[in-house]
C-alpha cells in the first residue's frame, strides 16, 4: 500500500524572467538545497500559456500573488517538475512544530504536476506506519522547502502554497485481489480505479484501490491513479483559487462600502459638493455587479467541467469535496444583503441631494425676493 498527500505548490519567481528562463533558473537554484535529489523538470517551453510576463516592479510589489488568486507566473498547461527530498526527523520536528516527526520516515517524493486547469502536487512518505497520515508529509516539505529557500539568498524563488495545503483527506493507493473488489466496478471495463470516502476524526481517509490483475505493482498503479484524478485535481484547486479570487472581490467591496457610508455622516455635505459620495456609490455597484457576474460564471465553469470529467471517465472520485452548492448559497446571502445597502444609500443620497437642492433654490429665490424689494423701495 502506498500513502500519498495532496497539495498545491507553486515555485513563483522573485525577479522578472521569461518562461525559458524560469526552467532554467528553477533547476540551478533547486539543485542549491542539498537535500534535494534527482531532481527532474519535464515541462515544455510551448507548453506556457500565453500571457504577458509581470514586471520586477509588478513582482516585487506582490501584485502578483499565488495565494490570493491576482497573479500566476509562469502558467504552463502540463509538465512535470519532480525530485527525492531528505528530511532528517530533526528537522522534521523543526518543520512540524510540537516535537512531531515521522517515527519511521526521511524520505518524500515530490512531484508538482502542471495540467490544462490548474497545478497540483503530490507528495509521498517513502515509508510510513499504519496509524501515520500521509496529510503530515505536505506540511513537512512545505515548511522545509520554505526555510531552505529563505536561509538562501542566492536562490530566485519563492515557495507559494494555494490552501488547503494539505488537501483535506489522506490517500491509500493499493491493490486487491479481485476476490476483494466489489463486482459492480469488476464489470465496468472502462473503471480500473474505484473509490470510498471513509470519515475518520481528523482528516477524512480516501481510499483508491485496482484489482491486481490490471497493473505490474503498485508503483505502476500510483502513476495510473495520478493521471486518472489529474483532472479532479487540479480542478480542486482551481475552484479554491476561483474562490480566494471572490472574497478578495468581496474584501474591496467592503471597503467601498465604508467609504461610501462616511459620505452620510458629517462629510456629507463636503461629500456631496464635490459630488463623491456619488461617484462612490456607482463605484460599488459596478463591483457589486462584476462579483454577481463572475459568482455564476464560477458555478457554471466548475459544475460544467466536472460534468464533462465524469462524461468522460463515468465517475467524479471526488465529488464530495466539492462544496460549490454551500458556496454559493453564502455568496446569494451576501450578494443579497450588500445590494440592499447600495439601494438603500442610493436612495438616500438621492433624498438628500433633492432635499439640498430645494432648500438652496428656496433660499436662493427668497434671498432674490428681499434685493428686489429693497431695489423697488
Amino acid at each position: 500500500m502506498k500513502k500519498i498527500g495532496l497539495g498545491c505548490f507553486h515555485f513563483k519567481a522573485t525577479q522578472k524572467m521569461s518562461p525559458e528562463e524560469y526552467i532554467k533558473y528553477l533547476k540551478e537554484d533547486l539543485d542549491k538545497i542539498t537535500n534535494i535529489s534527482n531532481l527532474k523538470i519535464d515541462i515544455q517551453e510551448n507548453s506556457f500559456r500565453s500571457g504577458f510576463i509581470p514586471s520586477d516592479e509588478e513582482i516585487k510589489e506582490e501584485n502578483f500573488n499565488f495565494e490570493d488568486a491576482t497573479g500566476f507566473f509562469p502558467s504552463f498547461c502540463e509538465g512535470k517538475i519532480s525530485f527525492d527530498l531528505f528530511i532528517p526527523k530533526k528537522m522534521q520536528e523543526k518543520a512540524l512544530g510540537w516535537g512531531f516527526c515521522y517515527k519511521s520516515n526521511e524520505f518524500f517524493k515530490v512531484e508538482i504536476y502542471f495540467n490544462y486547469y490548474f497545478t497540483f502536487t503530490i507528495i509521498e512518505p517513502r515509508k510510513l506506519l499504519d496509524t501515520e497520515e500521509s496529510s503530515w508529509a505536505v506540511v513537512c516539505v512545505r515548511e522545509f522547502i520554505k526555510n531552505e529557500i529563505e536561509n538562501n539568498k542566492e536562490i530566485r524563488f519563492e515557495l507559494e502554497v494555494l490552501g488547503p495545503s494539505p488537501f483535506h483527506g489522506d490517500f491509500e493507493i493499493e491493490l486487491l485481489d479481485n476476490s476483494n473488489i466489489n463486482t459492480e466496478y469488476l464489470n465496468k471495463e472502462n473503471l480500473k480505479i474505484f473509490t470510498k470516502i471513509v470519515p475518520t476524526s481528523s482528516y477524512d481517509l480516501v481510499k483508491i484501490n485496482g484489482s491486481q490483475t490490471n497493473f505490474k505493482n503498485e508503483e505502476d498503479f500510483k502513476k495510473f491513479v495520478i493521471n486518472e484524478l489529474s483532472e479532479e485535481f487540479s480542478l480542486y484547486y482551481l475552484q479554491v483559487l476561483f474562490r480566494n479570487y471572490k472574497l478578495n472581490m468581496r474584501q474591496i467591496i467592503d471597503k467601498l462600502a465604508v467609504k461610501a457610508k462616511s459620505g452620510f455622516g458629517i462629510e456629507w455635505w463636503q461629500a456631496n459638493i464635490f459630488r463623491r459620495t456619488s461617484s462612490r456609490i456607482e463605484k460599488l455597484f459596478l463591483k457589486v455587479v462584476e462579483l454577481k457576474y463572475y459568482n455564476i460564471s464560477f458555478s457554471q465553469n466548475i459544475n460544467q467541467r466536472m460534468k464533462d470529467t465524469e462524461r468522460e471517465k463515468g465517475v467524479f472520485h471526488l465529488k464530495e469535496f466539492f462544496k460549490i452548492e454551500d458556496d454559493d448559497q453564502e455568496e446569494q446571502q451576501y450578494l443579497s444583503s450588500i445590494s440592499d445597502l447600495v439601494d438603500f444609500m442610493d436612495k438616500k443620497q438621492s433624498n438628500r441631494t433633492n432635499n439640498t437642492y430645494l432648500f438652496v433654490t428656496t433660499m436662493v429665490g427668497a434671498t432674490l425676493g428681499f434685493i428686489l424689494s429693497l431695489i423697488l423701495k
